[in-house]
């Protein structure tokens, strides 16, 4: 997507203003791994789906995490009749990256709350097609409906807040499930989602 390095800009921004908040002796950790879950894209009828996708991260002493996460969700299909017209909007899709800054409590458990907070880019995809007659036909037509034919695409910057819980049976490995809820106050374009993420630490500082 066109704005990966504008939001991995964000993130190492992020990263250097958080770093003195952190312990000189803070512990470091580079984290991999995927997620999946379900999201509802535009907040309209057959929103919903389900999504698979890979993040890469980096913590402080197992507290605050800046990651990157991408995921495309595929949404059904979304017919509607109007005036005889048949409106159909098919092979619907939205896709988001993002770049994330989370803070979990109470490190020295295992099971630990989080809230965090993201900024990204969000592509939202259709294609419009009308019958018994053609969108452009239609949109010409007095008291009738005014679809506009094709592929559609949306892009818009996103922003978010995230919470959950983090689980960590060893250092190395975290699981963890969130919620988030993507641009809240937009009307009709928002995005909701739930996830499941499993990460693994490929690096650890000493």
């Amino acid at each position: 997507m066109t704005d990966v390095k504008g939001i991995a800009g964000c993130v190492v921004v992020v990263a250097f203003l958080t770093v003195p908040a952190a312990p000189a002796m803070a512990q470091i950790a580079v984290d991999v791994g995927g997620h999946g879950g379900a999201a509802c894209l535009n907040g309209r009828p057959n929103c919903t789906g389900g999504f698979l996708g890979p993040f890469a991260g980096v913590e402080w002493r197992d507290r605050v995490a800046l990651r990157i996460r991408y995921f495309s969700v595929d949404i059904g299909d979304w017919i509607h009749t109007i005036a005889g017209i048949t409106i159909r909007r098919t092979d619907r899709s939205g896709r988001l990256v993002v770049g994330e800054v989370l803070y979990e409590f109470v490190p020295e458990r295992k099971m630990r709350p989080f809230l965090g907070l993201s900024v990204g880019q969000r592509v939202f995809r259709q294609l419009t097609s009308c019958e018994p007659i053609t969108c452009e036909e239609a949109y010409a037509q007095a008291g009738g409906p005014r679809p506009i034919g094709g592929v559609h695409r949306q892009t818009r910057r996103t922003v978010g807040v995230l919470a959950g819980f983090t689980y960590r049976p060893v250092s190395q490995l975290a699981v963890q499930w969130l919620v988030g809820f993507h641009d809240p106050l937009s009307e009709h374009n928002e995005t909701a989602e739930t996830a499941l993420l499993v990460g693994w630490s490929i690096w650890r500082s000493r």
